[in-house]
């Protein structure tokens, strides 16, 4: 893995670009798979914030257990924690909503995960399903 300054010099030393902005701990291509396989992880990862509230390692177990690599796991389970916190009631309300509407606005509890937890964990993971996702896509 290596972060360049464009695409195209990536390219012109043969390597393939599979995420876009710098590399972090979620982009190994284990990580990559789980996004390949489970292009949505709404559902897996509030079912691990749930075991969460039972115990810690219980619930970064549950992250691990979706497939993503331990770091990957642990940035996973400390976004969900940190939405959980700053975001509860509105994901309350959200919880049966589609994520994207059809105008491609996000619902209120995924524009709060962004807003309150997104520029950490982009800083950390590295890769994220939205900058992964023109890659994604052409699979």
């Amino acid at each position: 893995m290596e972060t360049f300054t464009n695409h195209t010099d990536a390219l012109r030393l043969g390597y393939n670009v599979t995420h876009y902005d710098s590399c972090g701990v979620c982009s190994t291509t284990q990580d990559l798979a789980v996004y390949i396989d489970k292009p949505n992880l709404n559902r897996p990862t509030l079912i691990c914030m749930g075991k969460s509230l039972l115990d810690f390692e219980m619930g970064l177990q549950c992250m691990k257990n979706i497939g993503f690599t331990h770091e990957c796991a642990e940035i996973w389970w400390y976004n969900v924690m940190n939405t959980a916190t700053n975001c509860f009631w509105v994901c309350i309300y959200h919880l049966f909503s589609p994520s994207n509407y059809p105008n491609g606005t996000l619902n209120a509890c995924i524009q709060c995960d962004e807003d309150e937890s997104g520029p950490m964990f982009k800083l950390i993971a590295g890769r994220t399903r939205r900058n992964s996702y023109k890659f994604l896509k052409n699979l």
